[in-house]
């Protein structure tokens, strides 16, 4: 016992900028380190314990050393010993009962808290105005700090079977739903292209993202009002990517080999969410919700391709709903941890997009109009021409209906609801078509039976 307590421990806890539970988690274990410090000199052990915090974002490789699976981790490292004991559940209220459990060398599990209070109450903004040009940049910055700082947590090659399955699937999907227009386009194509050497390691993978990289750009003044703005942009991404599962579907829609289904598009991105996305507070909520079929999720997504528009809109329409849960989860997180005072945000203001915003949308008591959503998703998260981002800076204001611009918004709303009635008529037309060519294959066939009876009657005559 003695030379335990005789021992150097290292407490490591590593953290990501972008991760809001990381963030979250700072204060606390600030905190206990103080109070740990305190107590070990009050009670004059002979014992030294010395606590750290690194961040995985400018110390990759230290973090990548660790083999993590998740953000926040703390690690336990003992002198003269190269092996760590990940600590999963640690009560940074109890500094105490830390002491102890080392002194009697247990392996007993804590608490680990990720909630703490603070009486800092910070500006709520929202929805700021973002250009289309803005939300595209938003989405492959994510994209790019999604595949250097979350596939790979060790230096080691994706393992055989599910892990690389998932990512390929990912990747695909991505490159079959996002605009070809898009800067990410050939990114995603050298990828899916050369996907064994994305799967060699972290090395390999860096060398195909490199010439995509986007340099000397950061995320939109909109998004970095949501932390750094990688969660902005990665829920932006899953967006561009629910519109385009639409419109793919819509340009192949005489060819049912070419579709994607409202499971398939949404099981590859709640399997890639689960291995790949390195916030397990959030993988926990997204994955019980998406298993325990929220928002109706398991009636509402089929893994039929003959289905039409209304059963594809099912998707970004489940995403959408999605997120705002999110939104509505995290506000009310934040009430219960003094971050935010409950007169800051109503929780109609983190729903999206606001009744100002898309008075068509919305209808009472919180319900909405699924062809006016779909209509104002696909307006906001898509290049209706597949190069409009280099010809003209599109807006998505959220202001209210009768700012500058509006007119014009309302026109592209308009042509958006008008390709979708288009479709729709498209494809009952296609319906009709193949019942009149059956109805006329079927007369062809009577008429020359009746012949064929004509002129045998006629012999026996």
């Amino acid at each position: 016992k003695s030379l335990l307590l005789l021992m150097t421990i290292v407490k490591i806890k590593t953290q990501k900028d972008w991760c809001p539970h990381c963030q979250h988690f700072k204060p606390q274990y600030v905190k206990f380190a103080k109070d740990l410090e305190k107590l070990i000199k009050d009670s004059n052990l002979d014992l030294e314990v010395e606590t750290m915090a690194v961040s995985c974002v400018p110390h990759k490789k230290t973090c990548t050393s660790f083999k993590l699976k998740g953000y926040p981790t703390i690690k336990l490292l003992l002198p003269y010993n190269s092996s760590t004991s990940e600590l999963t559940q640690l009560d940074l209220q109890s500094p105490t009962q830390f002491l102890k459990v080392l002194s009697n060398r247990t392996s007993v599990h804590y608490v680990t808290s990720h909630r703490y209070q603070s009486k800092e109450v910070p500006q709520s903004n929202y929805f700021m105005h973002r250009t289309k040009k803005e939300i595209f940049a938003d989405s492959h910055l994510s994209l790019q700090f999604l595949l250097e700082d979350n596939i790979y947590t060790s230096n080691e090659p994706l393992s055989e079977g599910r892990q690389k399955k998932v990512l390929e699937s990912f990747l695909q999907i991505l490159q079959q739903t996002l605009p070809s227009s898009s800067s990410m386009q050939p990114l995603l194509k050298d990828l899916t292209t050369h996907f064994d050497q994305v799967a060699s390691g972290q090395d390999g993978l860096a060398n195909l993202i490199q010439p995509h990289r986007l340099n000397n750009i950061t995320w939109s003044p909109s998004c970095k009002t949501h932390g750094n703005g990688f969660t902005c942009g990665l829920w932006t991404l899953f967006h561009i990517s629910s519109v385009g599962f639409v419109k793919s579907n819509q340009h192949n829609v005489w060819n049912p080999d070419m579709r994607l289904t409202s499971g398939q598009i949404g099981d590859s991105l709640r399997d890639f969410i689960e291995l790949y996305f390195r916030c397990e507070v959030c993988v926990d909520h997204f994955l019980y919700e998406y298993d325990s079929c929220d928002h109706d999720r398991c009636n509402r997504f089929s893994y039929d391709k003959d289905t039409g528009l209304k059963d594809w809109m099912e998707y970004p329409l489940w995403l959408f709903e999605m997120h705002n849960g999110v939104n509505a989860r995290l506000r009310k997180e934040r009430l219960e941890e003094r971050q935010e005072a409950n007169d800051v945000t109503s929780e109609d203001e983190v729903i999206w997009p606001s009744r100002g915003e898309c008075k068509t949308c919305w209808l009472s008591e919180g319900r909405w109009e699924e062809g006016e959503m779909y209509a104002w998703l696909s307006e906001h998260y898509w290049l209706e021409n597949d190069k409009a981002m280099n010809k003209e800076e599109k807006t998505t204001s959220s202001g209210p209906l009768n700012s500058p611009g509006v007119s014009k918004y309302a026109k592209s709303l308009s042509k958006t609801r008008q390709k979708i009635a288009k479709t729709m008529e498209r494809q009952g037309s296609g319906v009709i078509l193949i019942f009149i060519s059956l109805g006329l294959v079927f007369a062809t066939i009577l008429l020359r039976k009746r012949r064929c009876r004509r002129k045998v009657h006629s012999k026996k005559v």
